[in-house]
């Protein structure tokens, strides 16, 4: 509700102390993934992201998922023209294509892995 009306930093201190009291809890994680891609903090939520593949669950579908798009999102923002810029920008395209393989993997029914894949793989 803080979020809806403008109280972001409000919002954010509630989830993180929900986050206290249920570190494993991989909706609430969910949650907070989302609300931190929502509120513009791309390098909190990829920070976020990779604790919770590599501290909690490693097959968590939705940490897959949004792995995924947050390496999609950094590779298609990338406009170094250098060789080496063009070689990361790649490198992250396939980088967030394993991370929707993975969880295609996981679940083959995964629309969301699915489309992503497509589209990084449209890219």
């Amino acid at each position: 509700m803080f979020a809806e009306v403008n109280r972001h930093h409000d919002a954010h201190e509630l989830i993180k102390q929900a986050l206290t009291s249920q570190p494993n809890n991989l909706n609430l994680r969910a949650f907070y993934t989302w609300f931190l891609i929502q509120s513009n903090l791309p390098k909190l939520a990829k920070d976020f992201v990779f604790a919770t593949l590599k501290d909690h669950d490693k097959h968590d579908l939705y940490s897959l998922c949004a792995a995924g798009w947050i390496q999609y999102h950094q590779a298609r923002e990338s406009r170094d023209p250098s060789p080496k810029g063009i070689e990361e920008r790649r490198r992250g395209f396939q980088r967030s294509a394993e991370f929707y393989e993975k969880a295609l993997h996981l679940d083959p029914m995964c629309a969301v892995a699915a489309q992503g894949l497509a589209i990084v793989t449209a890219e």
